[in-house]
This record gives C-alpha cells, sequence and structure tokens, in this order.
C-alpha cells in the first residue's frame, strides 16, 4: 500500500506589507539594492504597525549600498519595534 494523498491547506494569502517584503527580498537576492530599498520602504508604509523585520531588511539593503548612517537609523528602528530582534543588533554592528 502506498501512502495516503494529504490535502496541503493553502497558506492565508500575504498581507499588502509582507508581499512589499517579499519583492524587496527577491530584489536583494538580484542585488538590486536600490530596488529593495524601495519594496521594503513600501512595506513598511503598508504595515499598520512598525514591525522590525521590514527595517531591518531596509538596513541590510542601504548597508550594501554604503549608507551606513540611513542603515543605523533603520536598525534602531528595528529595535524599537523589537527589542529582541537579534538582527537588528548585528547590522547595527556591522554599519
Amino acid at each position: 500500500m502506498g501512502k495516503k494523498d494529504k490535502k496541503v491547506e493553502s497558506a492565508a494569502p500575504l498581507s499588502e506589507s509582507e508581499k512589499f517584503k517579499e519583492e524587496g527580498n527577491k530584489a536583494f537576492m538580484d542585488k538590486k539594492y536600490e530596488s529593495a530599498v524601495d519594496f521594503y520602504t513600501s512595506a513598511i508604509e503598508a504595515s499598520p504597525s512598525p514591525n522590525a523585520i521590514y527595517f531591518a531588511n531596509r538596513a541590510n539593503a542601504l548597508h550594501k549600498l554604503g549608507d551606513f548612517q540611513k542603515s543605523i537609523e533603520n536598525c534602531e528602528e528595528a529595535i524599537a519595534a523589537d527589542k529582541t530582534y537579534v538582527k537588528a543588533y548585528y547590522r547595527k554592528a556591522l554599519a
């Protein structure tokens, strides 16, 4: 006997801010850092509350562009949104 087929439940649709974040992640992976910054900015603006991940991701893209001061500022925003988000501290230290 074979394995029983399992129905895979589809995940809930992504929010607008999550869609922007995903586009930012794709741009970042393609080394299109300016586009990534724009997408992460859109995610931040679309989010109903401050999201540490969006700020930290934008900080990372800004760091790649050599804008270390704005990278640090975004890390500080990420830390303000979630004091336990370790990546924000790490990215701030890199800048």
